[in-house]
């Protein structure tokens, strides 16, 4: 959580944290929730979006412990999507390239979760 953060959260106006569901995850959350607090005094446009999963597999039951764990304690930043662990998004960014150009099935659900996102900025 160093300068680069912080002085990126005083001249923006939205912030959307992606969290991945480790069991560290819930203390990275609040380490955040704090830096965001005092970003806020200062830059009092600024807009939490709010948690988004990222790498979420729903097999693995760490994982649906995390996510449980991190909704009861943040239930109003939870985003209600999330982007699941899926190779083409590893593919897609090795090769610096947009996933939609991915002709998988694989990409196309991400990229329909991806697009999803659009929709929190307006709920």
């Amino acid at each position: 959580m160093g300068n680069a953060l912080v002085s990126t959260l005083l001249v923006t106006d939205y912030v959307l944290c992606p969290i991945e569901l480790e069991a560290y995850s819930l203390q990275g959350v609040k380490k955040m929730r704090t830096v965001i607090g005092n970003v806020k005094s200062r830059n009092t446009a600024l807009r939490e979006l709010g948690l988004l999963p990222s790498r979420v597999d729903n097999r693995n039951h760490n994982h649906r412990k995390q996510l449980a764990e991190i909704q009861q304690a943040f239930p109003e930043l939870v985003c209600p999507y999330s982007v699941f662990q899926r190779s083409c998004i590893a593919d897609a960014v090795s090769d610096r390239s947009w996933i939609g150009y991915n002709k998988k099935a694989s990409a196309k659900r991400a990229t329909a979760e991806l697009a999803s996102l659009d929709k929190l900025g307006t709920e």
